[in-house]
């Protein structure tokens, strides 16, 4: 890995995360490097590297996403299904991921675009539902409710996905 210009790594695995140190010596070396976790997305994944995404587009829509998240100070999220959570963001760092990795060195992550930003964790207060996939686990056969007070969940609930997950 460390003596090439290009690594496109299509995987079900993170291979970035397991060969963290190769990845590092390669990127120093100036290897570009674009990671792929495909699962569930594959022929996503797979028609973006054939046909190719407009990756310009996607990382002007990334900023504006960025600018939006720099200005509001508290989120609230709200779903028909139960979210109902609140947090603030006071003057967090964001990043955008574009995917873009035209220069040597450079690391991205493919289909590209993830706007970064972590709340204040004792600002997260609310409930979240997830009814499609949750990590470590994978897609949840019924809906799984989190409770959160201060940043710490306090309650977790609704059946074998939820009790799965809790342990």
């Amino acid at each position: 890995m460390v003596n090439v210009d290009e690594i496109i790594g299509l995987c079900d695995t993170r291979f970035m995360q397991t060969n963290t140190c190769t990845c590092r010596e390669a990127s120093e070396r100036g290897t570009r490097i674009l990671s792929a976790v495909a699962i569930y997305i594959e022929e996503y994944a797979i028609n973006g590297v054939v046909v190719g995404v407009d990756c310009e587009t996607m990382a002007q829509n990334g900023n504006v996403i960025c600018e939006l998240w720099r200005k509001i100070k508290i989120c609230r999220i709200t779903s028909t299904i139960g979210t109902d959570i609140s947090f603030c963001f006071r003057d967090r760092l964001v990043i955008l991921g574009d995917g873009i990795v035209t220069e040597p060195g450079k690391i991205g992550f493919f289909p590209g675009v993830q706007v970064s930003i972590a709340p204040l964790g004792e600002t997260i207060n609310g409930r979240i539902v997830v009814d499609g996939s949750i990590s470590p686990g994978g897609i949840v056969l019924s809906p799984v409710k989190l409770s959160l007070e201060k940043g710490v969940i306090t309650q977790i609930e609704d059946g074998s996905d939820a009790n799965a997950w809790a342990n």
